[in-house]
C-alpha cells in the first residue's frame, strides 16, 4: 500500500487556492507561472535542490528554497513536488511550496499513461487542467472592467 506524507504547514509562495494539475516532464512548458504536481523519483538530493526523474523520464530541478528543508526528512526515493513552474537562463525547474514523500510501491510508468490521460482531449471537461489559466484571466478580466468604471 502507498501512503503519501506531507509538510503542509508550508504555506504556497503567493495567496493560491486551487487544484494543481499532475504533470510530467514534457508538460512544465505549458503550466509556466503557475502550480502544478510533479510525481517523481529522486535522483540526487543537494542541500538546496533536488534532481528528480519525472513519469517520463525527463530530468528535472526542484530549488528547495522556499520550503522547510527538514519538514521533508528523510527524502523517500519516490515523491510528489506541489511547486510553481519558474524558468531561469531558458531552462524550467520547479519551485518547491510542498513535497510529499511517497512510501511503498510506486509505478511512475503507470503514474505517466495516467497523467498522458488526464491531459488528453477531455482535460477541461473531466479535469479542469487549465483552472488555474482560467481564474487568472477572470481575474484580469474584472480587473480590467474595474479600471474601465472608474475611467
Amino acid at each position: 500500500m502507498t501512503s503519501i506524507e506531507s509538510n503542509s504547514a508550508q504555506a504556497p509562495l503567493e495567496d493560491y487556492h486551487g487544484v494543481s494539475p499532475r504533470v510530467n516532464g514534457a508538460l512544465l512548458p505549458q503550466f509556466l507561472g503557475f502550480f502544478v504536481i510533479l510525481p517523481c523519483q529522486l535522483v540526487r538530493d543537494d542541500s538546496s535542490s533536488l534532481s528528480v526523474m519525472a513519469p517520463d523520464n525527463v530530468l528535472v530541478t526542484v530549488s528547495m528554497l522556499a520550503i522547510d528543508r527538514l519538514s521533508v526528512t528523510p527524502i523517500t526515493p519516490f515523491l510528489e513536488v506541489l511547486g510553481k513552474v519558474c524558468e531561469e537562463n531558458g531552462t524550467m525547474h520547479l519551485l518547491a511550496t510542498r513535497i510529499h514523500r511517497v512510501t511503498g510501491p510506486f509505478d511512475l510508468s503507470l503514474v505517466n499513461r495516467v497523467i498522458k490521460h488526464i491531459h488528453g482531449p477531455h482535460k477541461n471537461r473531466v479535469f479542469n487542467v487549465d483552472g488555474q489559466q482560467y481564474a487568472r484571466d477572470l481575474k484580469d478580466c474584472e480587473e480590467a472592467a474595474l479600471e474601465d468604471e472608474f475611467i
